[in-house]
């Protein structure tokens, strides 16, 4: 699977990568920051010890620094099953780029735009359990065209912060983003939080494989609110 992060917002596009390469054994992730193909195709074909699954992950803060041989996008029409590859790209990437249409094609596009509607009303509503609130931000990103899988990896986000001001572990966190965790956070027990997070996994599982992202993230929203049933 191909998945690619870009846009001007590169604040919110890294915030969804990090989440994204958590999902991840350490074993299992490799990330280039110089690309070699030599080097790219090892990682690739590489197994881990610990997890089935592998991520590499290219991160070009200049596009113009993308890998042009022809070799490299064949090979990513043939990399193997288990194996995904995520592109952090700092800045729009063209829509006629090759990878750009390779990557739409053959994987998940997300696209952080620098006027895009920010996503932090609504993930302080949920922290809140405010579903009226919810409901009323996710329009607004809705109509945005903000994706649910998107969604879903900045409430990640969002419970994981809660998580570490609940453990006393949120002292590397932003100051602004530990003051309203800090007071979110009594909102929730760290038992209902770690299940909060048992819960974006399956829906992430369920939304990759299948399953309607729209009725996945309702159920998901309700659960965080004490008003539902697990996934």
């Amino acid at each position: 699977m191909l998945y690619l992060f870009h846009g001007k917002n590169q604040v919110l596009s890294r915030q969804a990568l990090t989440t994204f390469r958590g999902e991840y054994e350490p074993s299992a992730l490799t990330t280039f920051s110089e690309f070699s193909f030599p080097e790219f195709v090892e990682a690739c074909e590489a197994r881990s010890l610990f997890s089935p699954q592998r991520l590499v992950v290219l991160e070009v803060p200049d596009q113009r620094r993308l890998p042009k041989d022809k070799r490299f996008l064949e090979y990513l029409r043939t990399i193997p099953e288990k194996t995904s590859v995520a592109f952090w790209v700092g800045g729009n990437l063209r829509k006629n780029h090759a990878l750009f249409k390779l990557v739409r094609d053959a994987g998940e596009v997300q696209h952080f735009p620098a006027s895009e509607e920010k996503p932090f009303p609504f993930l302080d509503a949920l922290a809140d359990k405010d579903l009226v609130g919810t409901y009323r931000e996710l329009g607004k990103l809705s109509a945005k065209g903000r994706a649910e899988l998107y969604l879903l990896q900045m409430i990640a986000w969002k419970v994981r912060g809660l998580l570490q001001v609940k453990t006393g572990c949120g002292e590397k966190l932003n100051p602004f983003v530990y003051r309203r965790a800090a007071s979110q956070s009594k909102n929730f027990s760290e038992e209902e939080l770690v299940g909060i997070f048992d819960q974006l996994v399956e829906a992430d599982v369920a939304m990759k494989t299948g399953s309607d992202p729209k009725l996945v993230l309702d159920g998901l929203l309700y659960f965080v609110c004490g008003l539902g049933d697990p996934l």
